[in-house]
């Protein structure tokens, strides 16, 4: 039942509700008109009469209901904050808004006209392979976005894919079932899952969840798009059974060519092997299945790997721990060298630190807090170390010697011109991060001091360990840098953004972001004194901190001072 109707005013009459757009389990999208900017939005809030019936039927009354609700708003807005930093464009947009008509929390988004790919089949039929493939590689891109910010979707089927009728683009339109995923984390989805484009490990109480999950659900897609002429549109020889009970019947998929024999055997095996019932059989990228598929793809050319992430309390104690997983290219620099290029998904950020972060309160420097939107790059996965500095300029000039170790005693000259050698070498645009790109990457989506969390110490970071932050104790002090990797990385996969040596970044030093860049390009030509971020091995945890900057001359050198690189990324004078 919906909870607005036609001629409702919301958000003190900004927004006049139309009709009702369509309602799942646990959402309700209405058509409104948006008097503000004169056009048609959507608007999603939770439905409540399924919530209220689904508590219900768990708990046989409705008492504790309003308490049950709540923790569900607190869900969807996070959400919805989530979904607004999203930028791509075979994704719907989520305007950054969200508001309350009676208690209830709604979303706007844009309005996409169109029919979902199951109005579609049941109005014209299947598509062709090579129109169906041009389908999977829209959504499969907008995919491999989300995963790359540690998302997965959870809910790929027809419904959920729409053809915008002004160009025919597939935009992926609804994320009711979107979390943010730490990646093999043990979690429950029982609640929550459409059962015929889900995989089996979506079924169990407790599993492993990874991409693979969205790729089975993609996969399944494809086949029914492709292959199924007649409903129920779905790809199982029966509504009645599931990916779960046919991994326990030790029952195998049919092949899409046995009901459309034009399916190609290339794209046929490649839709087997995307919904392999054991999900470590499957793809573990949309970029690995869509090689399968002989899909053309900006993403083909990177590799995945995965590591661990921990988060902090504020005694700099490991209170959780979860595995994440990045794209990545390998550069080679010569004589076994290597330089390891993660790839950072475009996305919002809100730089800087509130004036109540311990350890921050005589650095105006970090005010005012302000958003910034960064386009998509490449960063390395370490500072740059001194086998990758020697590399390509012929020398060494660090004070703690190790090939493994970051390099340092380089001015930022020495670093501008390293990425200069190296961009001629490679034929790719390698510079310095701009202050943005770095805090950007440094944070890897947390808004707490430290991208491990609320605090530090010096099992996990290298710096001086004399001195503590918040109730975190005191610990070592190295007195030197130690190899890179040493210590866990953020949920980007980068290490030792945190201490080890300062890093230099592309930006001129400004006293504060009064008129600062909102996209994440560096201000430049400005003056001779150039930005550093981190902190290093000589430095107390304040200074460590995501948001803490630093500033010297750009012919300086020291033992603390070192760099990263990125690929790609603009500048602004």
């Amino acid at each position: 039942m919906a909870y607005f109707t036609p001629g409702q005013l919301l958000k003190r009459g900004q927004y006049e509700i139309i009709d009702t757009l369509g309602q799942g389990g646990f959402g309700i999208t209405y058509l409104a008109q948006d008097h503000r900017r004169k056009k048609q939005v959507a608007i999603k809030s939770l439905n409540v009469s399924f919530l209220k019936q689904r508590y219900r039927d768990k708990y046989g009354n409705t008492d504790s209901f309003g308490e049950f609700l709540a923790q569900e708003q607190d869900k969807f807005n996070t959400e919805a904050m989530v979904l607004a930093t999203f930028d791509h464009p075979h994704i719907v947009k989520v305007y950054p808004e969200l508001f309350q008509e009676n208690g209830l929390s709604c979303m706007v988004m844009e309005y996409v006209k169109g029919k979902n790919l199951e109005q579609y089949l049941y109005a014209n039929g299947v598509f062709s392979e090579s129109a169906g493939l041009g389908i999977i590689k829209g959504i499969g891109e907008a995919l491999s976005y989300i995963h790359s910010r540690n998302y997965l979707h959870r809910d790929i089927k027809p419904a959920n894919i729409l053809l915008r009728e002004s160009d025919n683009k597939a935009i992926l339109i609804d994320f009711g079932l979107a979390r943010e995923v730490n990646f093999a984390e043990l979690m429950s989805l029982t609640n929550a899952k459409t059962p015929v484009f889900a995989p089996p490990e979506q079924f169990e109480n407790r599993s492993n969840f990874t991409p693979a999950l969205d790729i089975y659900a993609l996969a399944a897609t494809l086949y029914v798009i492709i292959a199924v002429h007649e409903p129920p549109f779905i790809p199982l020889p029966s509504p009645y059974l599931n990916a779960k009970i046919m991994l326990d019947m030790k029952m195998a998929i049919e092949p899409p060519q046995k009901y459309n024999s034009q399916i190609s055997q290339k794209v046929n095996d490649a839709i087997l092997k995307g919904m392999e019932l054991d999900y470590q059989n499957r793809p573990q990228s949309i970029s690995e299945w869509f090689r399968f598929l002989g899909i053309q793809s900006q993403n083909n050319h990177l590799k995945t790997f995965t590591f661990e992430v921990v988060t902090t309390n504020d005694k700099g104690s490991i209170i959780n721990k979860r595995n994440h997983s990045a794209n990545y290219f390998v550069e080679d620099l010569g004589n076994g060298v290597k330089l390891e290029m993660v790839e950072i998904p475009a996305g919002t950020f809100y730089m800087g630190s509130p004036e109540s972060e311990e350890g921050r309160y005589r650095y105006d420097s970090e005010s005012p807090q302000h958003q910034v939107t960064v386009p998509s790059f490449f960063v390395g996965k370490y500072p740059l170390t001194q086998a990758q500095y020697q590399a390509i300029m012929g020398n060494n000039p660090a004070y703690f010697k190790g090939n493994n170790r970051p390099v340092e005693y380089v001015s930022w000259n020495n670093a501008v011109n390293f990425c200069q050698k190296l961009s001629q070498k490679t034929g790719k645009n390698y510079k310095l991060p701009s202050e943005a790109q770095w805090e950007y990457a440094c944070r890897a989506g947390t808004t707490t001091p430290f991208y491990f969390g609320e605090s530090i110490t010096p099992d996990l970071v290298n710096c001086d360990g004399n001195y503590a932050y918040a109730a975190a104790p005191k610990g070592q002090y190295r007195k030197q840098t130690t190899d890179v990797g040493t210590f866990p990385p953020n949920a980007f996969g980068l290490y030792d953004m945190h201490g080890n040596v300062w890093e230099w970044c592309e930006d001129d030093w400004q006293e504060n972001y009064i008129n600062a860049p909102i996209d994440g390009s560096a201000l430049i030509s400005r003056s001779n004194i150039k930005l550093l971020r981190g902190g290093s091995w000589d430095n107390v945890p304040d200074y460590c901190r995501s948001a803490y900057r630093n500033s010297n001359d750009l012919d300086l050198v020291s033992s603390p001072f070192g760099f990263r690189v990125v690929c790609g990324g603009a500048a602004r004078t």
